[in-house]
Parts: structure tokens; sequence; C-alpha cells
């Protein structure tokens, strides 16, 4: 499947899954208008502004209310127009043009132009801007040289502006599957007029964004117990097929209290935690609105490796090799989740019919509390200290809160070492990580399309989101050459090489391959849930 570059966003609906239930007995009438559907997000968003949300809850926020060139079909794979009706590309496939609907609009009735695209484009790639996904677009002829300050001259970045309605880009070598990348918030278009006039609270309300998807925001209470409300956008080219009239995203932390909030019919989607499972498995009432989700997230410790202990490899390999996986997805976890002696989850597509993890090792490494004091002793001498004084950052909810307790005994039973934990809410602990205001952090990572680079990637020394400091000559060259190369296998060799690097070094350690459990109110209709167990609204109804 894969015989071109890297950024292939291919099989992007590789998990998903299709809910057509029948209505349960359970649910009954309330208040709510049945075209409205309530989701609860969890998490707060930042910021609403595509080229500079990050994390779940930011793609989220976004994508509900904005729409690229492309969007995800229902199918695993399937890409289908968005804001351009149809595009072309050349025989080399280095060129793909693009061409725009005239009946594509923005929510204040201005026509949505080629030079939208283009001007988002250039904001993701401005140095200033600090795009966290800046990465995505790199396969543009010298945007990455651009965003890296290598050159200065935009016109010289493959991107071209034909007319009103036609968009071209021009890429550094060639790309079968561009498409499927314009799916992704970063590449999304932004009105250049309305940016000006709200520059510095632009993505901060819903009354400083102009709007292109299917609902536009129409009020944001941030915090927790806060709310986003969606209101179908009437200036939507495909409004007439969109069914649900409003959205709601709450935002409710506590596992409890949403699942409440579900039994109640207040909610109509939301995670739960295992430990919550049960109270659903044993109603018959309620059995049937659990939905087991692999999300090919991989989990990680990530160490500062600019802090005074975790800059000595030996400690951070230490810390790895001292904490019990099976333990940690067996006793805390509990919802399928599996163990991580690599970086790449089982599930990633490899080379032909092959998963990468079949392919090349399962197993990079392993647990060992007798060589993991060992590594901790001639680590702490190496840099004259006698114990390690050290906190581990997380965003505070139940189920962080036990993985870290797990962590932190593990380490005092193991190694002998006293951590503290630093709990904190989860836009802080972003922060927290772009800053490098921390000594190491629970952390996690998602993909972005089904292929071995949106993880591996991540720990490139030009990655924004690689917040842990660390860089390596010889990784970085074999992510450039898996990045460059229009042959897979040799892709995927690369890749493997450079994960060899990545666990030898071990700026992060690998601790779980997760998956998630959902609540699904069963007069859902049509939700799907698509790469990275992400919930699609598009087609989704209230019977």
């Amino acid at each position: 499947m894969f015989k071109k570059r890297f950024f292939l966003f291919a099989s992007i609906s590789a998990l998903i899954f299709l809910i057509t239930c029948s209505c349960s007995k359970n649910n009954k009438n309330n208040d709510r208008k049945s075209s409205t559907l309530v989701f609860n997000m969890q998490e707060e968003s930042e910021t609403i502004d595509p080229q500079l949300v990050r994390g779940e809850t930011g793609i989220y926020a976004v994508s509900v209310c904005m729409e690229g060139l492309t969007r995800p079909g229902k199918k695993p794979g399937e890409i289908l127009p968005g804001v351009a009706k149809k595009w072309e590309v050349s025989k080399d496939e280095k060129t793909w043009t693009f061409y725009l609907r005239k009946n594509a609009f923005w929510s204040n009735g201005t026509p949505i132009t080629a030079m939208d695209f283009y001007f988002g484009w250039k904001r993701a790639l401005e140095p200033s801007t600090g795009s966290t996904y800046s990465a995505f677009l790199y396969l543009i002829k010298n945007a990455k040289k651009y965003n890296r300050g290598k050159i200065k001259n935009f016109s010289k970045v493959g991107l071209e502006v034909i007319n009103d309605y036609t968009f071209k880009v021009r890429l550094d070598s060639a790309c079968t599957y561009f498409p499927q990348l314009t799916v992704f918030p970063v590449t999304f278009p932004v009105n250049k007029t309305f940016y000006n006039k709200n520059k510095k609270k632009y993505g901060l309300s819903p009354y400083h964004m102009l709007y292109n998807g299917p609902w536009k925001m129409v009020s944001r209470i941030p915090g927790q117990g806060g709310m986003i409300k969606y209101r179908k956008n009437e200036y939507y080219w495909n409004i007439k097929n969109i069914k649900l009239d409003k959205l709601e995203f709450e935002i409710i932390k506590d596992d409890n209290t949403a699942a409440n909030l579900f039994m109640n019919n207040q909610i109509d989607i939301t995670r739960i935690l295992p430990d919550i499972v049960n109270r659903f498995k044993d109603n018959p009432n309620f059995n049937d609105n659990i939905h087991y989700i692999s999300d090919g997230a991989v989990w990680y410790i990530g160490f500062n490796t600019e802090n005074k202990f975790f800059k000595n490899r030996k400690i951070r390999k230490a810390f790895s090799m001292a904490i019990n996986r099976k333990i940690l997805c067996n006793k805390i976890r509990k919802d399928g989740s599996e163990p991580a002696y690599a970086l790449v989850p089982y599930n990633t597509i490899g080379d032909k019919n092959f998963t990468f993890r079949k392919e090349f090792s399962n197993k990079l490494f392993s647990e060992n509390n007798k060589k993991a004091r060992k590594l901790l002793e001639e680590g702490l001498k190496e840099i004259g200290a006698k114990h390690v004084q050290a906190r581990l950052l997380l965003n505070s909810n139940p189920q962080n809160t036990k993985i870290a307790l797990f962590i932190q005994e593990q380490l005092r039973k193991n190694l002998e070492v006293k951590i503290y934990l630093n709990q904190t809410t989860f836009k802080n602990r972003l922060q927290k990580m772009r800053q490098k205001n921390y000594d190491f952090v629970y952390a996690g990572w998602g993909p972005d399309y089904n292929d071995p680079m949106t993880y591996i990637n991540l720990f490139t020394s030009w990655n924004p989101n690689n917040n842990t400091s660390w860089s390596h000559e010889k990784y970085d060259e074999l992510v450039s050459l898996a990045a460059d190369s229009p042959e897979n296998r040799t892709r995927m060799k690369a890749m493997a090489e450079a994960e060899k690097i990545i666990i030898n070094e071990m700026p992060i350690a690998p601790l779980f391959f997760s998956s998630r459990v959902y609540l699904v109110n069963n007069h859902i209709k049509d939700l799907i849930f698509g790469l990275g167990g992400k919930p699609i609204f598009y087609w989704a109804y209230c019977n």
C-alpha cells in the first residue's frame, strides 16, 4: 500500500467503528431536542486556532467547525472532497492542483478562496507562529527550510495561487497520498482580512474566529464544568446532508460524574475509566452502550534531558527498566491496553501486508530490576550525586493519578528512589512541557495517520512537539531518509533503525499502547470512530 513517501495519512480510519444500534429501552426523553448531540470532551482546548491546536481536545474542537481541502470518508482510507471539489496530480506526482468549490463560504458569507489556504499554510510555516504541527507541511518544496529559518523568501515555498479557486502545491518528492494530509487542522484555511483584525484574540473565543465547517462555535465556557456549543453553519456547502443541528462539548474530567450524566441521558457520548465499566456491564439496560476502541496511542514517560539527573542516559534507562508494564496494564489500566516495549504500536501498518511490529521486533527492551539498580548507581556516580530528586508531571484525573502512584511505588520499591507527583491541568501540563519546566512527565501520543512515521517523527530535533530537548544526528538522518525515500521497504528499515536508537537512548520510556472505553447512547446513529479512536460526527444523527 505504501509505495511513496511517509506523509501518507493512509488508512486514516484504520480504527473505524460504525455504530448503528437500535434504540435502547432505557433512553428517556428529556428537554434536549433530538437533533442535539452532547459529547464529553473531558479536557479543555487551549485554542480553536487551526494552526495552533495541539492534542486531541484541540483537534476535537476545531475539526467540527473547520474543513480543509479534503475530509475523511466513512470507509478505511477513504478521502472525500472538502472545500476542494476535485484535484489533479502531475505525472511525477510532485505537483497537486486543487480546484475549490465556488459554493464554499466562510460563516460570514465571504467566499473561501485559494488565498485563504495560501495564507493559512504560510502562517503555519512562519517560525514566529510556533505551530506545533508545522512539520506536517515539510514535504512541500522548501517548506522545512522556510520554517527552520534557512530561507527567508516565502515565494520559494511550493505554494501558488493560480486564481481565486485554484491552488497549486509543489512537493520535494512524489507523494501519492498527499490529499490524505489535507484533512488535518494545520492545513485549514485562514481568512487574512479577518485574521488581521483579530490577531491577538484569534482563536481564543467563538467571536474571534471564522468557520467553514459543518458547524460553527457559538459559545465557549472554559474550565472544568464548562462547555463549547456549536450550531449548524448555514453557509456550509454541504449543509443539506448535515443532520445534527447542534453539538455540545462538555468539559467534565470526573468519570463518575460523566457516567451519572450518561445514565440520566444528559450526555450521549463519553469516555469512562475501566473501573466504572462494571456499573454498566451488570445492568442489562446499559451493557450494550459499552464500546471498547483501540486508539493506537503510545503512553510513555518523557524525560527532560536538560534536567540534572535525566541528562544522564543510564538514569533514564534505570527508571524505564524498573517499571513492570504487565502489572500496569492488567491491574491498573484494565481496559485492553498492552505493554509497550517499543515506540510504534502493534497495529501500525508496515511493509506490504504486515504490521510494523510483525516485521521488526516487538520487544526492544525489557524490565530488569537488578540491571536498573546498577545503571542508577553508575549514573549517579557519573553526575556526582547521591540520589535522584525529581517530580513527575501529569495532568490530573483519577486514571492518571493511579498510574502515577503505581510508577512512584515501582521506583520506590525497585530503585529505592523517592519521586514526587506534580499534578496539574491538561492545559498547564502542555505549557510546562513546551517551556521545558518539568523533570519528567507522563504523556501520550496518538496517531495522525497510520504509518510508523507519525510516532518516529515526533522525536526529531526539528519537531516542535519534541519536548524532551533530546536530539540525535543519526536519528534525524534516518527519519529524513524514510521521509525522502519512494521505496516503502527502505522507509520501514530506516524507521526501525531510528526506533532502536531512541530506545537505546531512552529520552522517553514507552509504557503501554492504549485502548479506550466509550459509553454511547443507543439513539445515536451513524457515529464513526476513526483513527485514534476519535468520534466523527459528520454523518451522525439522533433517532
